[in-house]
């Protein structure tokens, strides 16, 4: 698919001298037409910013934002043909849901006819087609979500931007909406971007995701890519829950490298980044997924083994999460489908991984969260 819209070296930064701050560091993406794209990172990443950069709400300090082959970089936001839903709803109260998805038509003078057809094939796509006598305290939060895609999506705009658009619902609704969201996106066939802080929101929704930190995009992917494989410790931790080991490197095999723990076991394993050259001696962080790490007997299935004590065992209703000490600075976590007879609080155990479940990544890398 060809790019549809492309940002080359974008930066913004705001105030001057020592009030300077740089919100978006040298970003440079390309979205494919008719992707649903992703912005995904902790909050004062600069997702947002990046997404009014996109809009035309903020002008770029460097770089360049191209879309279908126009310069978007200093266009102004209303001759850039987009739809943006923002995190409030920002519904006129007093209107009817048919004039509120229909006042952008009015401003922008369209005849009765057109402006009539257009509000009915939108309120139709986000499925509430018969509710335009309504007005907006009427209806539930997930219909006023709707209504405001709506009136984002009347204009027929060939970029949608979508701002923390399900903050305002609760869980289980924003469970629901997403998916609908996924599903209007797909009818409408249209470019989309969307940003959220929400790890499991960006997993289940997106064809491809960006993970920002700190102003930089540090991972661009599909949602397994960044899930299975992610560049870094930081975005590992981000993207779900994680468990780190400390190593040292004692040596090379092929593309692998060879490391040994604190418990003495020795096996070799993938690089997490393939940028990184280790030598004997250097320090690792080891990374594994909680529900690849398996306990009890392995009948020989796995090569690494190490001996913990469950500390601590957390229902969650589709998983049971258990705690293990196993001498590391961190707890190990391990997720398993149901209860495990006879594993409980201070039952020693044997933990097993799958040398292809593991990634090792230079230094003692510390997560985003615990970073000073």
């Amino acid at each position: 698919m060809p790019a549809s819209l492309v940002l080359e070296g974008v930066c913004k930064e705001f105030g001057a001298g020592d009030q300077r701050v740089v919100a978006v560091l040298d970003i440079s993406l390309q979205v494919q037409e008719g992707e649903l794209f992703t912005l995904l990172g902790p909050s004062g990443c600069g997702k947002t910013t990046t997404l009014r950069l996109i809009a035309g709400l903020e002008i770029p300090s460097a770089g360049k934002i191209v879309f279908d082959g126009q310069d978007f970089t200093s266009l102004p936001p209303f001759r850039r043909n987009l739809g943006m839903v923002f995190q409030s709803y920002a519904l006129y109260p007093h209107m009817s849901i048919f004039e509120n998805v229909a006042y952008g038509l009015r401003v922008r003078r369209l005849p009765e006819a057109e402006m009539g057809r257009r509000v009915h094939e939108a309120l139709d796509l986000v499925g509430l087609a018969g509710l335009e006598a309504r007005r907006p305290a009427q209806l539930s939060g997930g219909q006023q979500q709707r209504i405001a895609l709506a009136r984002a999506l009347v204009y027929g705009p060939r970029l949608l931007l979508l701002d923390e658009p399900l903050s305002n619902l609760d869980a289980k609704l924003r469970v629901y909406m997403r998916e609908e969201i996924r599903k209007i996106q797909q009818r409408a066939r249209i470019t989309t971007i969307y940003v959220t802080h929400d790890q499991e929101e960006a997993l289940c929704i997106s064809d491809r995701l960006a993970v920002m930190y700190a102003g930089r995009v540090v991972q661009v992917g599909t949602p397994t890519e960044a899930y299975e494989a992610p560049a870094s410790v930081g975005v590992a931790d981000f993207l779900g829950k994680a468990n780190f080991l400390q190593a040292e490197v004692v040596g090379r095999q092929h593309d692998r490298i060879r490391v040994r723990l604190a418990s003495g076991a020795v096996f070799d394993v993938a690089r997490g980044d393939p940028a990184w050259d280790p030598a004997e001696g250097d320090a690792a962080t080891l990374f594994i997924r909680p529900e690849r790490v398996r306990m009890g007997d392995d009948r020989g299935r796995f090569a690494v083994r190490l001996q913990g004590t469950v500390t601590r065992v957390i229902f969650l209703g589709g998983i049971v999460r258990y705690t293990l000490d196993v001498g590391e600075d961190r707890p190990v976590l391990a997720d398993e489908q149901r209860l495990l007879p006879g594993l409980e609080a201070g039952t020693p155990v044997t933990l097993h991984f799958d040398l292809a479940d593991l990634r090792a990544y230079p230094g003692t890398q510390r997560p985003w969260a615990e970073a000073p």
